[in-house]
């Protein structure tokens, strides 16, 4: 199709263990290849779920990019930053929200440089054995590079392997 303009076209995909596999054909693996989601629907509620894609469809997806930086920290003590613009901002507050709410959640956002990335949220019970994931240093001179945290997650665990 020469113009993907019109009609828009909409592609449910569920997040399991098919998904990298399903959307290798569309030309690579993963949706930042075959082109950034534009709602995500990683909710448990068939009424969150109605509810979303109305409000995506009525509002329109994008009307100004969402920019985010998170800047980890380095070793101990180190500072942590976030550094985005306000629909950012409001968005990555939603998507905590969503977490505290569902358990887990995916945010879709990207830097200054239009690079998509999925910021995944886990809202972990207060009896979490935090020995099951890495700390979150990424150093290289005082720290090996961290792994995923999939034992954080249930709901993306496909995803995150």
């Amino acid at each position: 199709m020469e113009n993907w303009d019109e009609p828009e076209r909409f592609l449910f995909i569920e997040n399991n263990e098919l998904y990298d596999e399903f959307t290798s054909q569309f030309g690579s693996e993963g949706e930042a290849e075959v082109g950034r989601m534009d709602t995500y629907l990683d909710i448990d509620s068939l009424e969150s779920v109605v509810e979303k894609l109305t409000d995506t469809i009525e509002n329109g997806y994008y009307l100004e990019d969402r920019v985010c930086h998170l800047y980890g920290q380095g070793m101990w003590n180190d500072k942590a930053f976030i550094v985005a613009n306000r629909v950012a901002l409001e968005e990555l507050r939603d998507a905590i929200n969503m977490a505290l709410s569902n358990g887990e959640f995916r945010l879709s956002s990207s830097t200054s440089d239009n690079e998509p990335y999925d910021l995944f949220i886990s809202c972990v019970p207060s009896v979490f054995d935090w020995d099951n994931i890495e700390l979150p240093y990424h150093d290289e001179t005082y720290f090996n590079k961290t792994t995923s945290p999939v034992k954080a997650f249930d709901k993306y665990r496909y995803k995150l392997k």
